[in-house]
């Protein structure tokens, strides 16, 4: 921004920063979000029913969630374990068993809230 009042620059750089904080803090809400389904669902049961949360006895897929950046206001949930998606989409076979979308839906309410609480 050039030409432009300091005072003007100074507060876009300041919205942006603050942006890209709450957007990696949203993002990691719903890894903290997920793992915690995940882990609830595996402490005291043998088997997830359809829309409940996948059981996750290893550990193996909560420790697979991770946050990627892909800019200063983009982020995304991903996973490298190959049952991420089966478990969460489900299958021909398979109901979903859902652990990331009710996780977004969660982070994405509480960062509404902080929005409007300024």
């Amino acid at each position: 921004m050039t030409g432009g009042e300091p005072g003007i620059e100074l507060a876009a750089r300041m919205i942006g920063q603050s942006l890209a904080q709450a957007v990696e803090q949203t993002a990691q809400a719903v890894v903290d979000a997920a793992r915690a389904e995940l882990q609830s669902a595996s402490s005291n049961k043998t088997r997830s029913r359809p829309s409940e949360p996948p059981i996750d006895h290893t550990g193996r897929l909560a420790a697979s969630l991770r946050v990627e950046r892909f800019g200063p206001a983009e982020a995304k949930v991903a996973s490298d374990a190959p049952e991420a998606v089966y478990l969460e989409l489900g299958t021909a076979r398979m109901a979903p068993r859902p652990f990331l979308l009710p996780a977004a839906e969660r982070a994405m309410a509480e960062l509404k809230v902080d929005l409007h609480q300024g």
